[in-house]
């Protein structure tokens, strides 16, 4: 007796795994002795008809040539089991072994009697090619849209799984699960990220296909930037140098080139536009770009227009724009004043006990930046020897229609010592101009006359003068400087 092969279920496919001479053996029962196992293994095409089953030669069955002349295989054999071993080949290759298919083993057993089994028969396919897929859908390093991986697998004895491995920025992703199945196939991704795909399938008889990793970074979002230097809240503010170094703050990690140019308007009127200057990476600064631009001096009506433009490597354009008007002019200030000035020595003159007003001009040349701003500090040290000027306060003055004028000093009254005032001058871009320290000295005390000649005698009021040209003569003390004096004869009673 011979009984029908068991092993795998399904398909009972039949994996290479390197080897190509597969052996076959089963069971045999016989109570006395056996004479031979015969075998023929037969494809089974699917396209055609069944095939008939064959059958025991006939003549003398106990003759192996009996058999081998009709297409039978000897088999190895004991009392109790028999083996044969069959080539097989992948489809395509050259040699004498079967090429890989659909195909049934039947098998014959016969005792020394003469007597021949019943036939025993396993079907089973052999598979001698791994499954494979084109793997396409990639052919850059970067894309900008969503990104469609394809591809075509080939099997010819049915695909058991088809996985889809991947990770997104370094971190691995839930697999994907395809149709198992031959034939193309299609996977779309969208979101941004660095994705780095592998594709495993494998068929029904356990072999495994892996493809190389392919990489690729969707990236869908144009660069963005900040302004760090000059402050992004200066925007649209006055700068009094046009040597500016700008530095900006990317977004983007995959940034290719960060390039600035700027717009303004030529004397005409007519609107210019310069050439696009790289800027370079910050050194240890991964995402900031820097760059110096030459800009010339604007009106107020004139803005400059800085424009950085930002180009990913999968082709994504960010623009950011920085407004800014350029005055390097310093306005000018001076004292106009002379009623209390001398202007050669720049030194303010005497200060009495109601103080003084200095008055004078301030003007912002072109191109201008707008509206000045005049200052006056004021510092005071006593009259002692050893004085030194003490904290300074300062006072902000009104200019109007390029003319100013204050009231000294600052606050209070005057106090006895001197005076040391700056004048300062600042335009809206922060050029600044200062005159030279003005000085002046408080007197607050009158002086004192005494008359020493002539001198009435001794009980009288009056003196008594007999000369036609008689001198008067005195004294007089004063803590700063004398003016004048003034005397007039008034004729007495």
């Amino acid at each position: 007796t011979i009984a029908n092969l068991t092993g795998k279920t399904g398909v009972n496919s039949i994996n290479k795994d390197e080897k190509s001479n597969f052996r076959f053996h089963g069971k045999v029962t016989e109570a006395n002795a056996i004479s031979g196992v015969y075998v023929k293994i037969l494809a089974e095409d699917a396209g055609a008809a069944t095939p008939t089953v064959p059958t025991a030669p006939a003549g003398k069955v106990t003759n192996a040539k009996t058999w081998t002349d009709a297409g039978w295989k000897s088999a190895n054999t004991t009392q109790s089991e028999w083996n044969i071993y069959q080539n097989f080949k992948a489809n395509g290759e050259e040699g004498d072994a079967l090429a890989e298919g659909k195909y049934k083993v039947y098998v014959y057993g016969v005792d020394t009697a003469g007597n021949v089994s019943t036939i025993a028969t396993k079907a089973f396919e052999v598979d001698m090619a791994a499954p494979e897929s084109n793997f396409e859908g990639i052919s850059s390093d970067f894309s900008k849209a969503n990104v469609t991986l394809r591809g075509s697998v080939s099997e010819t004895y049915g695909v058991e799984s088809f996985t889809i491995k991947y990770t997104k920025d370094g971190e691995a992703q839930a697999d994907i699960a395809m149709p198992a199945k031959a034939g193309a196939w299609t996977k779309e991704f969208s979101e941004d990220g660095l994705y780095a795909f592998t594709l495993e399938i494998k068929d029904k008889a356990g072999k495994t296909f892996t493809s190389s990793t392919k990489e690729i970074t969707i990236d869908k979002t144009a660069p963005t930037a900040v302004f760090t230097s000059p402050a992004e809240a200066d925007s649209g503010n006055w700068f009094n140098n046009g040597t500016i170094k700008f530095v900006v703050k990317v977004t983007d990690k995959n940034i290719s080139t960060v390039e600035a140019n700027y717009k303004t308007k030529n004397a005409e009127g007519n609107e210019v536009e310069s050439d696009y200057q790289t800027f370079s990476k910050v050194p240890e600064k991964e995402d900031e770009y820097q760059g110096t631009l030459s800009l010339s001096d604007t009106g107020k009506d004139n803005p400059v227009t800085v424009n950085v433009k930002m180009t990913d490597k999968a082709g994504n354009v960010g623009n950011k724009a920085y407004s800014l008007f350029i005055d390097s002019v310093k306005p000018v200030i001076n004292v106009t004043d002379n009623t209390h000035i001398s202007s050669a020595e720049k030194t303010l003159k005497y200060m009495g006990s109601s103080g003084i007003t200095v008055s004078g001009t301030a003007s912002d040349a072109a191109p201008g930046s707008g509206d000045i701003t005049v200052t006056i500090e004021q510092s005071h040290k006593s009259a002692a020897a050893d004085a030194v000027y003490g904290t300074a306060e300062t006072a902000t003055v009104v200019v109007t229609n390029g003319a100013w004028s204050k009231k000294l000093p600052l606050t209070g009254s005057p106090e006895e010592g001197s005076y040391r005032f700056k004048l300062t001058v600042k335009d809206p871009a922060k050029n600044e101009n200062s005159t030279v320290y003005y000085y002046t000295v408080v007197d607050t005390t009158a002086p004192v006359l005494k008359i020493t000649n002539p001198i009435a005698a001794s009980g009288n009021t009056f003196a008594v003068i007999n000369n036609v040209y008689p001198k008067i003569e005195g004294t007089i003390t004063e803590t700063t400087a004398l003016k004048n004096i003034y005397y007039k004869f008034v004729k007495g009673e």
